[in-house]
């Protein structure tokens, strides 16, 4: 018996049932062109790797940051916890108003990191000096733009419609949790006097 199926995406495919299940042997494309399964779970895992690299790197520098001045500790935690929480978001349920959330996040995140690195910011422990650029600050910012990119690819067509499988997100959002929470308790500490 053959039967044809129409997917989500627009694609058809006509399926020959042999009693034991489904084999099928052909794909008809009804005008859309969506990527392969494997293209769309490598979309969402760059992009999510990329936001939660990013994060990784802020909470990595939250204790010095908190021990600069409060309002820069309380930035670095705000906006790595976005990104990690982003990326499990993301993975889970991909749509086009998260990735303009992140979209907006990360490039006014970019703005300020430049900011703060070109001009020097107007308030903070040392107004209007210019912050010292390191590979850490080069390596945050150079996720988040490349970030950027993709989210603009992301959000010139249409949203992804394939999810990953259940156990590879829940695996990826266990892990996304546990770091960003271990690295949070563990670097928010204020740095210890003498060693």
């Amino acid at each position: 018996m053959t039967a044809l199926v129409v997917h989500p995406n627009g694609s058809r495919r006509r399926h020959i049932h042999n009693g034991f299940g489904a084999v099928s042997t052909g794909m008809i494309m009804t005008g859309t062109v969506a990527p392969p399964r494997a293209t769309m779970r490598i979309d969402l895992f760059a992009l999510a790797t990329l936001s939660f690299g990013a994060a990784a790197i802020h909470f990595a520098v939250i204790g010095e940051h908190f021990a600069e001045y409060a309002l820069f500790g309380v930035f670095f935690s705000v906006v790595g916890w976005f990104e990690a929480l982003w990326a499990l978001a993301y993975v889970v349920h991909p749509t086009q108003r998260l990735a303009g959330a992140a979209f907006v996040v990360n490039v006014a995140t970019v703005l300020i990191w430049g900011w703060a690195h070109l001009v020097g910011l107007p308030f903070g422990p040392d107004p209007g000096q210019v912050e010292p650029t390191t590979i850490t600050d080069l390596m945050a910012t150079l996720f988040e733009i490349v970030l950027v990119g993709g989210l603009v690819i992301v959000l010139t067509r249409q949203p992804p419609s394939v999810v990953p499988s259940a156990w590879r997100a829940a695996f990826l959002a266990a892990l996304i949790v546990a770091v960003a929470l271990g690295t949070t308790l563990a670097l928010a500490q204020p740095p210890s006097m003498g060693g």
